[in-house]
């Protein structure tokens, strides 16, 4: 437990200090607008607040603990099932390198509904629902708003790709 409190320090202040040198960082004329600091800057900020929040939340889980007396308290499900993890990250590959087959829509749409089934969603609807509405913001922020190519796939995947973008 004391670990993980010195890490997620350690974390929160070396987001802070790239959180500082990304400030640094020369503008340029024609992207003066968002600036080449904007994307570090913006997952910098995200990363201390939430660095922050779990560096709180493992000093009060610690400060409880040592009143109880009972030392480390383990996170629960913890040891339910210790491969959960092995298959999430396993997904995670799954998407990265499956990706420019598929596409990014379907490949998206695909992985987030295994991820929700590993995370325990069991509702069938809650995935499909939850999937959708995050591969679809993913495409109004990724396609429409900052107007990125994204891999299509290839054969039918990339007609059904294409018909999106």
């Amino acid at each position: 437990m004391r670990g993980e409190a010195i890490f997620n320090t350690v974390l929160f202040g070396l987001s802070l200090f790239l959180y500082y040198i990304a400030g640094t960082f020369k503008k340029f004329a024609p992207y003066a607008k968002l600036g080449p600091d904007f994307w570090p800057k913006g997952i910098l900020l995200a990363l201390i607040v939430l660095s922050g929040f779990l560096c709180g939340k493992s000093m009060v889980r610690m400060i409880k603990s040592e009143r109880a007396g009972t030392g480390v308290e383990a996170h629960p499900g913890e040891k339910e099932n210790p491969y959960r993890l092995f298959l999430v990250i396993g997904a995670s590959f799954a998407y990265a390198f499956g990706m420019s087959g598929i596409g990014f829509l379907i490949s998206t749409f695909l992985f987030q509904i295994v991820l929700l089934y590993l995370l325990k969603v069991k509702r069938p609807f809650s995935l499909l629902l939850v999937s959708l509405v995050n591969t679809t913001m993913l495409y109004a922020l990724f396609i429409v708003v900052l107007n990125m190519l994204l891999p299509t796939g290839v054969g039918i995947f990339r007609s059904i790709s294409l018909f999106f973008y």
